[in-house]
């Protein structure tokens, strides 16, 4: 960790010092499996632009079962949204990254936001790349802390931020599929929701008014009925 505060700070300080090809994520208070740098460089086709994903185990139990399978992000970008549910378990982790796609395409964690910055990261790397590997292994233990940023309260502009980065994906990915397109709906709607409980008993409420109207008019409300 770095003296400065801030996860997203940490890591990005990181990314700029490193001088390897990969970088691998591992945060301050979780362990590793003594092969578990070895998987990926077993798996690792000579891709550059393929992402290699290892499961997370957490309480003893792999959190979420990948089976070793790969996806063409453009041809194959229907199965690969809602593999796993993905997206939703978007932290650097446990994920094999590219230093000079990161380098050259300037991709670093938003110290602006602190909710949400670790699948904006992830979506941004996953439209300079061409294909995701996942990998049947989960040696990357993971300790849950109950006071992390997902359990805290964030502001409007945080969830402004993470909704519009998650709808600019969700144009570039250009699903075809009803229910893939659904579950990337539900995703944008349950940052939509939560920017409105943050709001909802605010006295300026509002004043956000024009930029909740920006972002209801992104959902597509047939996949809520």
């Amino acid at each position: 960790s770095h003296s400065k505060s801030g996860v997203s700070f940490t890591r990005n300080f990181g990314i700029k010092k490193s001088k390897g090809d990969f970088l691998l994520f591992i945060d301050a208070d979780d362990w590793v499996e003594k092969d578990f740098i070895q998987d990926f460089v077993d798996a690792y086709s000579g891709n550059p632009e393929e992402l290699l994903v290892a499961d997370l185990i957490r309480n003893g139990i792999p959190k979420t079962g990948y089976e070793t399978q790969s996806f063409n992000l453009k041809n194959h970008a229907n199965e690969f949204i809602k593999y796993k549910r993905f997206l939703h378990n978007g932290g650097p982790c446990a994920k094999f990254f590219n230093r000079k796609i990161l380098m050259d395409n300037q991709i670093f964690f938003n110290e602006k936001l602190t909710y949400g910055e670790d699948l904006v990261f992830l979506i941004n790397y996953l439209q300079r790349i061409k294909q995701i590997q996942f990998l049947n292994s989960a040696k990357y233990h993971y300790e849950y802390n109950p006071n992390s940023a997902s359990t805290k309260k964030h502001s409007f502009e945080n969830y402004y931020v993470f909704f519009n980065e998650l709808n600019t994906y969700k144009n570039y990915v250009n699903l075809t599929e009803k229910s893939s397109e659904k579950y990337l709906h539900i995703l944008m709607w349950d940052i939509l929701e939560s920017a409105l409980n943050r709001i909802a008993f605010d006295e300026n409420y509002s004043s956000y008014t024009k930029e909740l109207k920006q972002l209801a008019i992104q959902l597509d409300y047939k996949f809520f009925i």
